[in-house]
């Protein structure tokens, strides 16, 4: 008897000596420059030193099961209040505390003003880890939010950390939807970003393990775009600024973008034109192919556009020409078989986006 009590006290000492002690991390919590994982009951699992305070609040991880056993990994962005190295960088953890792999998560050198080398650190926002599965097997995807200017990092890995597919667009943004969308077996990432250079919103959809390139589009005036490589995205959308919130709106461009399942083989896209007093939203609907197949207004937005109207700010047209007219821009893919894309003799196939148009509805 006395030794099963002293094996008790042991465990309430050491909860680790427990028999059924979970030894599944859950949560992150930072003291300082050490980052500890503890599992569902707040009970210590590993802990490892950054050697730098990094910010809780603006340090992004994932849990998740890489290896395919019944423990979690976890996958660690964080962000630290200064050039430190692991700005931008992805660090992935064993269930057991153990490094299994770090990357640098950032795309150098493929956007024109990119010029730091591999390994040089620079002030970012924020970096965003998730982890999905590709036709059935486990991957990595890392977002990076870079500053001065605007610009998105977007990376896929296997559980191994090895690249897959990569894209960049001039603006912050995040995963938004990951399925698959258009029915090929094979899932697709849909992204929000703002793009910057446009002033506005948009959408690309990828696929992990054959995106490349920069989004479009390639034509500028005060940079020298036409080297890089065109951005071959499944889908991508620019949606316009609409007339309200050109005449009302809280800035440049529209607040948030959301995307979801709205039904079987149908998305819902909805962009914030609001003001400072809240949201005015268009609520776009697309089939699987990413066709528009209808476009409405919230009430907000549609006293907004009323009394704009009245003010004689806006043309005098219904909501539902507003509706039938709001701008939603496609850059115009066009296949080449053998464009080549300047990447160490290798040639790749690329979708070479040409002007900006208007799609009608279908």
């Amino acid at each position: 008897m006395l030794m099963v009590l002293a094996y008790l006290l042991v465990c309430v000492i050491y909860p680790k000596a427990w028999p059924w002690f979970d030894w599944k991390p859950e949560h992150v919590i930072t003291h300082g420059t050490v980052i500890e994982a503890v599992n569902r009951r707040g009970q210590h699992v590993w802990s490892y030193d950054l050697r730098l305070p990094a910010t809780d609040d603006s340090t992004y991880w994932k849990f998740g099961n890489l290896d395919d056993d019944s423990l979690s990994e976890l996958v660690y962005m964080p962000l630290i209040n200064s050039d430190h190295p692991l700005n931008g960088w992805m660090l992935v953890f064993d269930d057991n505390g153990d490094t299994l792999f770090t990357r640098d998560c950032s795309v150098r050198r493929e956007f024109p003003t990119d010029t730091l080398p591999p390994g040089v650190p620079e002030h970012y926002e924020g970096s965003i880890p998730h982890i999905q599965k590709y036709i059935g097997a486990t991957i990595i995807i890392s977002i990076v939010n870079a500053i001065n200017p605007a610009r998105c990092y977007v990376r896929f890995w296997d559980r191994k950390g090895n690249p897959m597919g990569w894209h960049i667009n001039p603006g912050t943004g995040d995963l938004k939807l990951y399925e698959d969308i258009d029915k090929d077996g094979k899932e697709e990432a849909l992204f929000y970003s703002f793009h910057n250079r446009l002033s506005c919103v948009c959408m690309y959809a990828l696929d992990p393990a054959s995106s490349v390139g920069v989004s479009p589009p390639l034509r500028d005036s005060d940079n020298r775009f036409h080297p890089v490589i065109p951005s071959n995205a499944k889908h991508f959308i620019l949606f316009k600024p609409s007339i309200v919130n050109q005449k009302d709106g809280r800035n440049d461009y529209q607040g948030g973008l959301l995307i979801w399942r709205d039904g079987p083989d149908r998305y819902k896209i909805q962009t914030d034109e609001g003001d400072e007093m809240g949201p005015r939203c268009i609520d776009y609907y697309f089939d699987g192919q990413m066709n528009l197949i209808d476009v409405s207004l919230s009430d907000r937005y549609s006293r907004a556009f009323e009394q704009l109207k009245q003010e004689g700010q806006i043309p005098q047209i219904t909501q539902q020409q507003q509706c039938d007219t709001q701008d939603l821009h496609y850059p115009v893919p066009r296949w080449q078989t053998a464009y080549h894309c300047r990447k160490a003799s290798r040639t790749i196939t690329c979708r070479v986006s040409q002007e900006i148009f208007y799609k009608p509805r279908q």
